[in-house]
């Protein structure tokens, strides 16, 4: 019997222990021991969620405000959980594991896969002074308002949670206002989700592509420039400006030299890079823009239009049909014709092989490694001929700073297993 997975470990040690019950591991057959286990777990995970609660404020104005120190707590109850059974499975698991990465070797010592080192470039962004002005207010508000009308998951803007005031914008389309809100079965009264920092976080990152995309801007929505002057002009977020330049330097020549930003955070410069040699292809640069929010997509797409460039959208929202289509595209698109930027939600995380792509910008960080590696395996894989190059898109003094940490730090079980950390062990 054999048991595959791309992901074997995540968030649940559970998962472990089925697979190898499964595959017939003695130690793994003791279902007093598995009991033990899911208590314990259990039992930790319940005592985190009451600390998170008993520290939501603090943690919450440290997390907006772009502290690590205060916002990300090390000490967690299910830390030591962790240390005492991932050794455990690893050890049950022993030499049962064959596990392959792009740095795999052969038996001759050479990379399975062959693949270029990929490029990575971290543009520490300065946000303009009416951004700040505006995120702090969020933050205030966010903070001060434990009944405040949070919209949780980044899938989508969900109409049963607008309030009144809530305007979304669609290519296309004038801004829509909704006024609709979800009521208590038994008192009629509109029902107000539950305060909690994953909710407050995700419409506050929402506010980091362009203050207008935050769900509780009131009137201040999202609208189309009429031009690009008028984009530049006072209502300019650097995140999504710089963006846009990046992409359109990518598509004015093949094999363009990476970029990075100067020290003013928005100013734009190409950096001279030793492995940046153009690799004999025919196929054109393929860009890949990250976005996990889709109803951010359309102020992406707007301001890509200013710079005169067309993109496509994948997300949960499409057809099948419609998605089958835009990959086409997308995959068969040339100097000439057809769209060579996708705007990739989390939808097209895995399973996706687009490996006709060689630059990607990831504008919203994960908040798992995994999930992390997962979208960079989305074009760094097999057969990708070209030099790959990720561009992350971080907001100095805001959450974008630590999320990277937060994210390793969530791929420690993983890390753990597989043996690739000597402390975790």
């Amino acid at each position: 019997m054999i048991a595959m997975s791309a992901t074997p470990v995540m968030t649940h040690l559970q998962d472990l222990w089925i697979m190898g019950s499964l595959l017939g591991f003695a130690h793994l057959k003791d279902k007093a021991m598995f009991e033990e286990m899911c208590r314990e777990v259990s039992r930790a995970q319940a005592k985190d969620r009451r600390a998170e609660r008993e520290s939501s404020e603090g943690r919450l104005r440290g997390l907006l405000a772009g502290e690590e120190s205060s916002a990300q707590d090390e000490s967690t109850a299910m830390r030591p959980v962790l240390q005492r059974w991932v050794p455990f499975l690893r050890e049950v698991f022993g030499k049962n594991v064959i596990r392959r990465t792009l740095d795999s070797l052969d038996h001759c010592g050479k990379k399975i896969f062959g693949l270029l080192p990929y490029q990575e470039q971290v543009m520490l962004l300065e946000l303009r002074e009416w951004e700040k002005v505006r995120l702090a207010k969020i933050t205030d508000e966010l903070a001060h308002s434990p009944t405040h009308n949070t919209i949780a998951g980044a899938g989508k803007v969900s109409k049963n949670f607008m309030s009144p005031t809530t305007s979304v914008r669609r290519p296309g389309r004038p801004c829509m206002t909704y006024t609709r809100r979800k009521r208590s079965v038994q008192s009629g009264v509109p029902r107000r989700p539950c305060a909690t920092i994953g909710n407050f976080y995700i419409e506050f990152r929402r506010g980091l592509l362009h203050p207008h995309m935050n769900p509780s801007a009131g009137s201040e929505t999202w609208c189309k420039p009429s031009s690009l002057q008028e984009w530049k002009g006072e209502k300019c977020s650097t995140k999504l400006d710089i963006l846009a330049q990046i992409v359109a330097h990518h598509l004015s020549a093949d094999n363009a030299l990476p970029l990075n930003v100067d020290d003013d955070g928005m100013t734009l410069r190409p950096v001279e890079s030793q492995s940046n040699a153009a690799v004999a292809s025919k196929e054109p640069d393929r860009i890949i823009i990250f976005s996990a929010f889709p109803s951010s997509n359309a102020a992406i797409v707007d301001v890509l239009n200013l710079y005169g460039i067309k993109a496509l959208e994948l997300h949960g929202k499409i057809s099948p049909a419609k998605r089958k289509s835009v990959l086409n595209e997308f995959r068969s698109s040339t100097h000439d014709t057809g769209s060579r930027v996708l705007i990739l939600s989390l939808v097209g995380m895995v399973g996706l092989n687009l490996a006709c792509a060689n630059i990607m910008i990831i504008a919203d960080t994960l908040w798992s490694a995994l999930e992390d590696e997962q979208l960079r395996g989305r074009i760094y894989r097999y057969p990708q001929q070209k030099v790959v190059l990720f561009y992350r898109l971080v907001a100095r003094g805001t959450p974008d700073v630590f999320l990277n940490n937060i994210a390793f730090d969530k791929g420690n079980l993983h890390k753990a297993f597989v043996g690739m950390d000597e402390q975790s062990r």
